[in-house]
């Protein structure tokens, strides 16, 4: 029970937060609980349906709306409904790409156990994450109206290649809308619309190839997930202007990296 908790308020938290929850859920569970990573890695992805559900109750207005207006015309949908089909359809093939070339090729006996190449691996892409945040400011800020379909192609790139543990995907996903010029508010609130089908699917994926998806447990950690979430797209939607956490990320990332990497020297 307490496993399900802790993982599932780590999922809800940190998958608004620009730092990596998959990955951090995924270390968790392998480092605290013992979990191998390949059947961690599923686990954290299985996870994104509570978060992916939190979102659609957050954002239900906006989906409505946006929902509606793509029925009206769907020959003719207004920018954000292009935005979202850009970024879902490029993060989709990317994504498909890195699991079926990543995740199903790799042999993960080798990152198996506590402090390992695994611990190293996320520490790396947190920190790589960091350091993009820290870059991700611009002066002139572009109207939620300019949006455009060369600003789908990019946030869905980068939210494709967010599938990587260690990577976060709203993170990137916000550093790149901030680095097009948006506002910070405008930028979360796309950055969350543009998840919910990437974390629906990717849930999906998690829960047909995890033997634990459908567990008791599994399905504490998603409802905790799911609350957690909710209260944490309020919080951050709330101070949106005065977040950012790009050299947290770092640091966490710095320690990890150097900490696994010292350990698997030490014990090779």
């Amino acid at each position: 029970m307490s496993e399900s908790i802790i993982l599932g308020l780590i999922q809800g938290i940190t998958e608004w937060l620009p730092v990596s929850s998959e990955g951090l859920v995924a270390l968790s569970a392998n480092l605290f609980y013992g979990t191998p990573p390949e059947e961690a890695l599923k686990l954290s992805l299985w996870l994104h349906l509570g978060t992916a559900l939190s979102a659609l109750i957050a954002f239900r207005k906006k989906i409505y709306h946006l929902s509606k207006d793509f029925v009206r015309s769907p020959t003719n949908p207004n920018q954000d409904i292009k935005f979202l089909l850009i970024g879902t359809a490029v993060s989709a093939v990317i994504a498909l790409s890195i699991i079926v070339g990543v995740y199903e090729a790799v042999d993960f006996e080798y990152l198996d156990g506590p402090s390992t190449i695994f611990s190293a691996i996320v520490g790396l892409f947190l920190t790589i994450t960091g350091l993009v945040q820290l870059t991700a400011v611009r002066t002139i800020i572009s109207p939620r109206s300019d949006i455009g379909n060369i600003d789908g192609l990019l946030t869905g790139i980068a939210q494709g290649i967010a599938i990587l543990p260690g990577i976060s995907r709203s993170g990137l996903t916000l550093s790149s809308l901030l680095i097009r010029g948006f506002d910070r508010k405008d930028a979360l609130t796309l950055s969350f619309l543009l998840g919910i089908p990437a974390s629906i699917a990717v849930s999906i994926y998690g829960a047909a190839s995890s033997e634990t998806s459908l567990s008791a447990s599994s399905l504490i950690a998603v409802f905790i997930s799911f609350i957690s979430g909710l209260i944490t797209i309020k919080l951050m939607l709330n101070f949106a202007a005065k977040i950012n956490f790009g050299a947290f990320v770092i640091t966490v990332g710095i320690l990890l990296t150097s900490s696994s990497l010292f350990s698997y020297f030490n014990t090779s």
